[in-house]
């Protein structure tokens, strides 16, 4: 509850709001000097927001393009200006070789970061946020290096070896053919 200058004024914020915040919230106030009271009800609608990233695993040669699609779907729409792209769990520069482009539909938005030409430094983990919460679930890039070898520098402790076993087979058979 929040004051401000005026102690006549009342403000509930809620920070990070979260579905378990909907409800309804009542404000009742009674003065000693005037024995009124008055109540306002304020009904909290918390609105899942979903998040859609594709594709979720990605392996590319070095100086490949690719790209990674992020569409939130909800009642409200999110506008593109709030969405953010994250690799490595830090926002995204974009550049050159890093575009990225925003559509709003009707009841999506849809941002694509488009990879012009693959370096090392762009292998890792990409999310997509609207900057309030809502994210998408991780999505990796995996880079071959010139000798067909496959650089798997993104890898975390969390990387399933399904995961990387995957990834061997399908350079293995790149190799092969």
């Amino acid at each position: 509850v929040d004051h401000g200058y005026s102690p006549a004024k009342w403000d509930l914020h809620i920070s990070n709001v979260r579905l378990s915040d909907a409800a309804n919230y009542q404000c009742h106030v009674i003065t000693k000097t005037n024995p009124k009271s008055s109540r306002s009800n304020v009904k909290l609608i918390v609105e899942d927001i979903i998040v859609d990233i594709r594709p979720t695993d990605v392996l590319v040669s070095l100086g490949d393009s690719t790209q990674f699609s992020c569409q939130f779907t909800g009642e409200h729409r999110i506008r593109r200006e709030q969405i953010t792209w994250l690799k490595d769990g830090k926002p995204l520069v974009t550049d050159a070789t890093r575009v990225t482009t925003s559509d709003e539909l009707p009841n999506a938005t849809v941002t694509t970061l488009h990879i012009v030409a693959s370096q090392l430094n762009d292998s890792g983990s990409y999310r997509c946020s609207d900057g309030h919460g809502a994210q998408s679930r991780e999505a990796k890039l995996y880079l071959r290096d010139i000798n067909q070898q496959m650089s798997l520098r993104s890898c975390s402790p969390l990387t399933s070896f399904r995961t990387v076993f995957s990834l061997f087979i399908l350079d293995f058979f790149l190799f092969t053919l």
